[in-house]
Parts: structure tokens; sequence; C-alpha cells
């Protein structure tokens, strides 16, 4: 049998060259990493929103990206409807949109879209879009579930029972200040000012008409052909005539009797 060789120790530095050799293989790697890290885009929208025929509806949107933005920021909201590439419905750049507009703050990463007086085809899907201009220049990014908006049939009021005959008593802004009692009342005391103030005015004719006169009037005639005068006191028209006694004519005296001439 021939003698077994003896295999020579490794030192702790053989042991570590293979390890550094790896580390040093990876290092460029893992700098590039540490100076660049990945960019990424978060996007959020509510899966799915019911709402009545002509109400007012925000559908959310919100969204978080990495990248470094110009100064000052130019952010652009669009949105679209029906499917990931349908029509455009709303373009943040352009002026008034109809019944759409932006209720969300692109620089506070807030793209919310709200629609006026809902009809029955706006219900669909909608999908939120951002154009952000960053120093790498113009990046997109589109949310791929978008939202569902359902629409309901309109809220009708409803009708509420009343007792009988109640139905029209505030009914007016009328009745917001005056109960029943209180119209009542109030009638009644105006019927009675107009009957007190018509009792009034007939006693007060009545005692006027009673009245004797102080200094009535007189009216002196002279009776003609004769030296006798009459005193008539003047009746008023409002007195009953009443018959007027004269006094009886005095006499007149007799003359002497004249002696014939001799």
């Amino acid at each position: 049998m021939g003698t077994p060789q003896q295999v020579p120790p490794v030192g702790w530095a053989g042991a570590m060259r293979p390890l550094l050799a790896f580390l040093l293989l990876e290092l460029p790697f893992w700098s590039v990493e540490q100076q660049e890290p990945p960019k990424s885009i978060v996007m959020d929208q509510v899966p799915h929103i019911l709402a009545h025929e002509g109400s007012t509806v925000t559908l959310p949107c919100s969204f978080f990206h990495t990248w470094t933005p110009v100064q000052p920021p130019q952010v652009t909201i669009i949105w679209r409807w029906q499917d990931f590439h349908g029509p455009v419905i709303f373009d943040s750049s352009r002026d008034k949109q109809g019944r759409y507009s932006l209720v969300g703050d692109p620089e506070k990463h807030t793209g919310s879209l709200q629609i006026r007086d809902l009809r029955k085809t706006d219900g669909t899907l909608y999908f939120c879009q951002i154009r952000v201009l960053t120093t790498e220049g113009m990046k997109m990014w589109q949310n791929t579930r978008g939202t569902l908006l359902t629409v309901m049939e309109p809220v009708t009021p409803t009708a509420t029972s009343e007792p009988p005959g109640t139905e029209d008593n505030f009914s007016s802004p009328f009745w917001l200040f005056f109960t029943p009692v209180d119209l009542a009342a109030s009638l009644l005391l105006c019927l009675f000012l107009k009957i007190g103030t018509c009792v009034a005015l007939f006693l007060g004719l009545r005692r006027q008409e009673s009245l004797p006169h102080a200094n009535p009037p007189v009216i002196r005639e002279v009776l003609p052909h004769t030296d006798l005068s009459l005193s008539l006191p003047v009746v008023p028209s409002h007195t009953k005539p009443s018959t007027l006694k004269l006094p009886p004519p005095e006499k007149p005296a007799p003359r002497p009797a004249q002696s014939p001439p001799s």
C-alpha cells in the first residue's frame, strides 16, 4: 500500500478568497441600484359607485409617483369612459366641459371627476389618466380597472298621511303666524267693532234730534192793512212739524166820537 499524501493546511485568507471575489463582482450593480431607485406609480379608483338619476356624483381618483416633476408642476387629468381606450369625456387642460368638472387638485395627487344631472346613459365604466411633465420627459399612467357607475331610478318624495280635514291647514304662509283660534277671535273682534260703530252713530243721531234748540230763529211779519205784527219761530226741518196757534188779533181801540160841526 502506498503512503497517503498529506493535504496542506488552508489558511484564513485562502478560505475568504472566494467570498471576496463574489462581493467584488456584485458591488457595481449594488451601487447603481442605491443611486437610482426604480421609478413607480400608484393609482387608485373606487371599483363601483351607485347614484340616482338627476343627482350629482363624484368619481374619486388618487395617484402617487416617484418621478421628479418640473417646476411649476404641469399635471393633466384625463377621464375616459366605456372602456380602457374609450372616448375622452374630460380633459383638465380645456375650458368648460358641460356637466363634467374637476373637483380634485392635481398638485395634491387627486383628480376626482364630478358629474352633474346624472342620466341613465351615464351608467358605464370610467378610467382616470394622469399626465405629468417630469425632468425625464412626459410620463402618462392610466388605471386599468376603472370605476363602474350604476345610475338608479330618481328618488321620488314619499307621501305622508295626514288626519282628515288638515290637508290645507298649513299650505299657505299665512298659517305660519295664525292658528284657527286666533283667526276666529280676530273675525269676532272686527264684527263687534263694526256693530259698535253703527250703534254709536245711530244713538248720536237720535240724541241730536231730541235736543231742543235753545234760541230758534224768529221770523217777524207785519200783517197787511193792520198795525199788528206776527212773530213765528223757525221749525227745524228734522223735527216733526206741529200746529202753530196764532194769538187772537187785538181789537182796535174805539176812536172818540167827533162832534158835528156847528
